[in-house]
């Protein structure tokens, strides 16, 4: 059965509803369909132009920060994905700028061309220097003595090449807490990859035809730092409903859009 994020949910115990440099695994899978993304959270800011979420753009060619087309101001910046060749088969150092309106006042955040959210790719040029802007930026939500406080949040992300996705058996058994936290957490991570199939929630309609995945994100990331323990989804300030993100692509990677879809 393909595991779906209202399993993800389930195995959380929640409710659906809308509203260190990057480095790759050493796998020598021959003919990857996709690249399960994990990330851990770094206090030194990455500029580099690696893949990566959080932090400041690391641009290879002129900065090209979009702004909301309601508001009229600069979008937050969620990540940067480096196109793989190796799943791609495009020409290496084209990277991908991941931008949506942070501000609650503009809607339509989900629509791939609403003006709200914006996918800009960039090819490496020779003899250029990659170089940071400043602007909105991700943070995550935690909560002290009661009271939620946001933090700036970078994650560098390690890519795992896979041939096909993994299968994970759901339980019909009751699980206790500690056992559904660790399940919940592992369908999460499956569901957070570069390339391959993108897992709908709805029908993917709005999606452009013949584009493909690059990027599938949950509203709800999932870190894997340390330990097994120490994993746990974060509450960024970027907003896909309780859903996901998909970023797609077409087929020369010179073209890509942004939309969101939840249950």
């Amino acid at each position: 059965m393909r595991i779906s994020r209202r399993h993800c949910l389930a195995a959380l115990g929640l409710h659906a509803g809308c509203g260190r440099p990057s480095r790759q695994s050493t796998s020598t899978i021959e003919h990857p369909d996709h690249a399960r993304l994990h990330l851990r959270r770094t206090t030194t800011p990455i500029q580099k132009p690696v893949t990566k979420l959080g932090g400041q753009p690391v641009w290879v060619d002129t900065p090209a920060w979009p702004q909301s087309r309601k508001l009229g101001i600069p979008m937050l910046f969620i990540g940067q994905v480096v196109i793989e060749p190796r799943l791609f088969q495009t020409p290496p150092g084209r990277i991908a700028y991941i931008f949506i309106t942070g501000d609650p006042r503009a809607d339509e955040t989900w629509e791939p061309r609403g003006g709200e959210n914006a996918v800009i790719i960039q090819q490496t040029q020779p003899g250029r220097q990659p170089v940071t802007s400043d602007g909105p930026k991700l943070t995550e939500t935690i909560w002290r003595d009661g009271k939620p406080i946001q933090l700036d949040v970078e994650l560098e992300a390690t890519l795992e090449f896979r041939a096909e996705p993994e299968h994970i058996e759901i339980p019909t058994t009751q699980l206790s807490p500690k056992a559904r936290h660790k399940l919940g957490l592992q369908l999460a991570i499956n569901e957070q990859k570069i390339g391959g199939a993108p897992h709908w929630i709805q029908a993917g309609d709005r999606a452009p035809k013949d584009f493909k995945l690059l990027l599938q994100l949950s509203n709800y990331p999932v870190t894997d730092d340390a330990s097994e323990d120490n994993q746990r989804m974060l509450n960024p300030n970027y907003n896909f409903g309780t859903g996901t993100g998909y970023v797609m692509i077409n087929a020369a990677a010179t073209e890509g859009v942004l939309l969101w879809e939840c249950d």
